[in-house]
């Protein structure tokens, strides 16, 4: 019994242990600029005039708006 007893405060001790040193998850936040903003501005205009984009169509269409903008 001792020994059930001892194994179960060392698995308790061990396990609060290895959780001490583990530091938060820090969550990134993602900010559009003024580029990103008009790029999904341009996009939303253009599926209004031409239909909906795939989401592969609408990924590259957001990139090449973002680059045109930051060409200027």
């Amino acid at each position: 019994m001792k020994k059930l007893f001892f194994t179960a405060i060392l698995l308790v001790g061990f396990s609060g242990v290895s959780m001490a040193g583990n530091p938060e998850e820090k969550k990134e936040v993602l900010r559009a600029d003024a580029c990103t903003n008009w790029a999904v501005e341009q996009v939303n205009a253009d599926e209004v005039e031409f239909g909906c984009y795939t989401a592969t169509e609408y990924t590259q269409a957001v990139n090449d708006y973002i680059t045109k903008c930051k060409s200027h």
